[in-house]
């Protein structure tokens, strides 16, 4: 079944290539001409548009605007600085050196007491130790994260931490501590009427009753994920729940209501031209005939070849 995902991960700009080289270009151009302390934010602007198309270079940028930042003697920009080398480390798939740029931003800012950005730091860290697989680390960082939204009273954030906390109990395969957590995000988001979050965390939810053979209650979370998801238009979170939802039929030998939902997935991704997901699909619907008879429909096979 398909994941939770971590609230963590550094939020992209919805800038194509193109668009991002014109703004580096317009950066560059102006960069001899503004004060040290506004080439600061061209830099770090210029770092991060070129983090996944040049990294080469988005990481010579963010070395300089730290090596600026030390001259300046600014400690909140030398704390952006590590920061934002780290950030290109990450990209480049280097986390150790990640984790000690990420490192030295965070102590700075627990200096400045700035406790939003000992936050940001803290979850950058996060997803380091989850991605090397040291949960308990990760969930360590998730807990001080945590208190820094609850004494701001940040339900958002709060709930969103929550998530984190519960995949990483997921991880660890401590299905009720990770439910727990779930529920809160349930309970938050029901007052917020965020959609999008509840009908993650009902994915999450029915992830975990699966793995214990709940499997009613891994088909009413899965619809109710499904249903939030299809009010606010999120069409691949939608055909994802139909699809783990005809894994889970196909689990309790219910191959026909699987099909089912393995269309309804299809359909869905053919009305939005997913042409990953429709290959997808169509293997699961493939899999399922060939449990149910002998052969596969040539309409299948044609469409298998196709992608």
């Amino acid at each position: 079944m398909k994941k939770t995902i971590l609230f963590l991960f550094i939020s992209c700009l919805s800038f194509s290539f193109g668009q991002n080289l014109k703004l580096v270009d317009s950066l560059q151009r102006l960069l001899p001409s503004v004060p040290d302390t506004t080439k600061l934010h061209f830099l770090s602007d210029m770092s991060w548009e070129l983090r996944t198309e040049n990294k080469s270079k988005a990481l010579d940028l963010a070395k300089q605007e730290l090596e600026l930042a030390q001259t300046l003697n600014i400690p909140k920009a030398i704390a952006q600085g590590h920061n934002d080398v780290g950030i290109i480390y990450f990209q480049k798939g280097n986390m150790a050196e990640a984790l000690s740029s990420y490192m030295q931003s965070l102590a700075i800012r627990e200096k400045l007491n700035d406790k939003n950005l000992i936050a940001s730091s803290l979850n950058k860290i996060a997803l380091i130790y989850h991605d090397m697989g040291k949960y308990s680390e990760a969930l360590e960082m998730q807990l001080k994260i945590l208190n820094i939204y609850q004494e701001q009273n940040n339900l958002k954030y709060i709930s969103y931490t929550y998530n984190n906390i519960g995949e990483l109990y997921n991880q660890q395969n401590n299905y009720d501590k990770a439910l727990e957590y779930w529920d809160k995000v349930i309970d938050i988001n029901l007052k917020l009427g965020d959609k999008y979050t509840l009908g993650g965390s009902y994915s999450g939810r029915a992830i975990i009753y699966e793995k214990q053979k709940k499997y009613d209650l891994a088909i009413e979370s899965l619809n109710k994920g499904a249903q939030l998801f299809l009010e606010i238009r999120d069409y691949d979170d939608y055909s994802a729940c139909m699809n783990n939802l005809g894994q889970v039929y196909r689990d309790l030998g219910e191959n026909k209501k699987g099909l089912q939902a393995y269309h309804n997935a299809l359909d869905m991704s053919i009305k939005y031209d997913d042409a990953h997901g429709q290959a997808k699909y169509l293997c699961n619907i493939g899999l399922v005939e060939i449990e149910e008879g002998p052969h596969i429909s040539l309409r299948l096979f044609s469409n298998f070849i196709t992608y």
